[in-house]
């Protein structure tokens, strides 16, 4: 098994530099990569580069905070980073106003890489994209809720009402 110490991970620039809203994250946030890279789901992308941005101005996308991005950087934009393979950009303000998810951030980002049939490196989306209002109305209508729910019923993280177990139990007939 590796373990964060045996993973290389890759500092592009190795002082610190800030350019307008951007910043580079100092080497801790890089220790947290570190111990993400090492779990089961995440070691297969142990062997790329990772630049690792801390941007300081808050962000939305579709009406939403923007907590991190991941890129898959170009050949032309390897070449400017100093050979790194990957960048993730970081809410600096969230980051640092909330220790105990940084670790869960970083692996969020991380289940946006995937290496397809050819071990190529690609971008994925979200597992589930739905609306409450639509599961409320129409429930699992397209069977993607369902693996989502099994997972909360699992985990036990929620406290689920009887009916929401029952309603659960059923979708999974």
């Amino acid at each position: 098994m590796l373990t964060p110490t045996k993973i290389k991970i890759h500092k592009a620039v190795p002082d610190q530099k800030e350019s307008g809203d951007f910043a580079d994250c100092p080497q801790p946030v890089y220790d947290v990569l570190s111990v993400v890279l090492a779990t089961d789901e995440h070691r297969s992308l142990s062997t790329y580069k990772f630049r690792l941005l801390f941007k300081k101005k808050i962000s939305h996308r579709k009406g939403r905070r923007t907590l991190a991005t991941v890129k898959i950087l170009s050949p032309q934009e390897r070449l400017i980073s100093d050979g790194a393979d990957i960048l993730i950009v970081i809410d600096w303000f969230f980051w640092m106003g909330n220790p105990e998810k940084q670790e869960p951030l970083l692996f969020h980002e991380l289940c946006h890489l995937q290496l397809d049939e050819e071990s190529n490196l690609v971008s994925v989306g979200h597992d589930l994209e739905e609306f409450r209002a639509v599961i409320e109305k129409y429930g699992d209508w397209n069977r993607d809720v369902l693996p989502f729910a099994k997972a909360i019923k699992q985990f036990d993280l929620f406290e689920l009402g009887e009916k929401t177990n029952a309603v659960i139990t059923a979708m999974e007939a």
